[in-house]
C-alpha cells in the first residue's frame, strides 16, 4: 500500500463518527496497548488538534462571540462541517457560515464581520504561499507595469474591523476601507483607507498597466485629491509591499 493511501485511510477513518475498527488493517494490536485503544488515542487526538486550530485561526472572533464555552462552540462547528480534505488550512472556512446560523444571543454585533475577516487573513496567508503565476496579458510598450500581491484582499465594512481586530476591543459602527496582504516575512496586515483609496486600489488590483488604471479613475473625483493619492499614498502602497511598479 502506498503511503498516501494509507493516509488517506487514517484521514477519512478519524473524521467519520464511525467508531468500527475493523479498518485500517495496517494498525495491528502490539505488546500492551490494544488496538482499539490506540485508535481511539488517535481520534481524541485529531479532535483535539482541530478544535485547537479553528481555536487559533478564530482568535480574535472568540473574544467576541460570548459563548460560554468557545471550546465546545467549535467542537460543535465541526461536527456538522467535518473535514473533506487533508488540508488544515481547510478546516476553518466553514465556520462564518456556521456563526451566521448559530449566534449565541450575546455575541457582538460584528461578529459575522469579524469571522469573516479572520478567514480573508487565512486566505490571503496561503495565497501568498500557494500562488500560481499565471499568463497575463502584456502592457504596451512605454506603459509602467503593475505587478500584483496575489495576496491583497480588499473590503468595505460598516464595522472598523482594523481597530477591533488590533484592540480586541468593541467600536460603535463606523466604515472603514480596509486591504489585507501578506509578505516574504509570512506576516499578514490589515490596514484601513480613505474611500477613494479603496477605489483606487482597487482599479490598481485589476488592471495590469498604470495608465489603464488611470484611464478607469470616475472624473467625478477632485483633482487635487487624486494627485495626493498618486504622490502620497502610491509609494506607501509600494513601501507595505501590496504591490510594485515595473517600466515596459
Amino acid at each position: 500500500m502506498k503511503l498516501k493511501d494509507m493516509q488517506e485511510q487514517v484521514f477519512n477513518y478519524l473524521s467519520t463518527k464511525d467508531s468500527e475498527v475493523k479498518e485500517l488493517p495496517f494498525i495491528k494490536e502490539s505488546k500492551g496497548i490494544q488496538r482499539k485503544t490506540r485508535l481511539d488515542s488517535y481520534k481524541l487526538s485529531f479532535k483535539n488538534r482541530t478544535v485547537e486550530c479553528v481555536e487559533n485561526d478564530f482568535s480574535v472572533t472568540g473574544i467576541f462571540l460570548a459563548s460560554d464555552d468557545f471550546n465546545q462552540y467549535i467542537y460543535n462547528y465541526l461536527k456538522q462541517n467535518p473535514s473533506k480534505t487533508h488540508y488544515i488550512n481547510e478546516i476553518s472556512r466553514g465556520l462564518p457560515s456556521y456563526i451566521k446560523n448559530n449566534k449565541p444571543k450575546a455575541a457582538a454585533k460584528f461578529i459575522l464581520d469579524l469571522a469573516q475577516l479572520e478567514w480573508a487573513m487565512i486566505e490571503s496567508f496561503y495565497n501568498f504561499f500557494n500562488y500560481k503565476e499565471q499568463k497575463k496579458q502584456d502592457v504596451a510598450p512605454g506603459e509602467t507595469k503593475i505587478v500584483h500581491n496575489h495576496s491583497l484582499v480588499l473590503m468595505q465594512n460598516k464595522w472598523p474591523l482594523d481597530k477591533i481586530w488590533n484592540d480586541e476591543k468593541a467600536y460603535e459602527e463606523e466604515l472603514s476601507y480596509l486591504s489585507i496582504w501578506t509578505t516574504e516575512d509570512r506576516m499578514v496586515h490589515i490596514r484601513s483607507w480613505t474611500s477613494l483609496e479603496l477605489t483606487v486600489l482597487q482599479l490598481l488590483k485589476t488592471h495590469n498597466s498604470l495608465e489603464q488604471c488611470i484611464e478607469k479613475i470616475p472624473d467625478t473625483y477632485a483633482t487635487e485629491d487624486l494627485t495626493q493619492i498618486f504622490e502620497k499614498s502610491l509609494p506607501r502602497w509600494i513601501e507595505l509591499g501590496l504591490l510594485s511598479l515595473e517600466t515596459s
